[in-house]
């Protein structure tokens, strides 16, 4: 073989050995990442079906709370936007396992964290969908409406609406309805995240901003919302408040 053809062959193997091992490389420099969510109400963890208040002082039973994260990006150290698979995520508080995220992102040093509350408005039209998007979670209006992106079901003795019951669905995403939220979460300092480790994010959800917000949202005046609209973009303003990171570690 000339050297001109060896050339040429060392080149090419060596740019398809380069292609082949990038996923392998790149598997070397990921972070395992753990966010857990802990929700809470009037100084205290939320435990369904029992008694608490409201900022307002409305006596409220909670029996149900659930919502939609997604699209979860990091914030590196330079402020920059890092991007991760998009992924969606249903939290119950019924269901504890679901208050536990778990991605895998590079290794870096980041300040934050940012995420989407709801479900963008592709997914909303996009049919029958499966995992946390499927129909049959009960987060799903119609194909028209699209999914409701945060639920909040109880009790209170102050509401005015059949049984006393307290439901907020809210959702919207189109334009001049939109309750889409985007939040963005800082690290309580600049942490780094290495190749190999495990990282931890704590975040506290406090649902006493879901009434008390730049919208105070009182159980004896509005007990029943369920529907897209002025009022649901009120509500997610309100609850896009409720998300506080209080540890990060490694």
């Amino acid at each position: 073989m000339k050297p001109l053809q060896q050339w040429i062959w060392v080149c090419i193997s060596l740019a398809v050995f380069s292609a082949c091992n990038k996923p392998f490389v790149d598997e070397l420099n990921k972070v395992e990442l753990q966010i857990n969510v802990t929700h809470r109400m009037a100084g205290n963890l939320l435990t369904l079906n029992d008694p608490t208040t409201t900022p307002f002082g409305e006596p409220v039973t909670i029996s149900n709370f659930q919502y939609y994260l997604s699209r979860i990006e990091l914030i590196n150290a330079g402020g920059n936007i890092v991007r991760l698979p998009v992924e969606y995520y249903l939290i119950s508080e019924r269901n504890e396992a679901s208050k536990s995220v778990n991605l895998r992102v590079p290794a870096g040093t980041y300040r934050g964290i940012r995420m989407l509350l709801g479900v963008d408005s592709t997914r909303n039209v996009s049919g029958v969908q499966e995992g946390a998007l499927d129909p049959a979670n009960g987060m799903f209006w119609s194909w028209n409406t699209g999914y409701i992106f945060a639920k909040l079901e109880g009790k209170s003795p102050v509401s005015t609406a059949p049984l006393q019951n307290v439901t907020y669905h809210i959702g919207g995403f189109k334009a001049a309805e939109s309750a889409l939220q985007t939040i963005e979460m800082p690290f309580p300092t600049l942490t780094p995240f290495s190749a190999s480790d495990t990282a931890y994010v704590e975040v506290s959800v406090n649902l006493d901003k879901w009434f008390d917000g730049p919208f105070p949202l009182r159980i004896a005046d509005e007990p029943f919302v369920m529907n897209a609209g002025n009022m649901a973009q009120q509500i997610s303003v309100n609850y896009s408040r409720m998300f506080s990171i209080t540890s990060v570690s490694n």
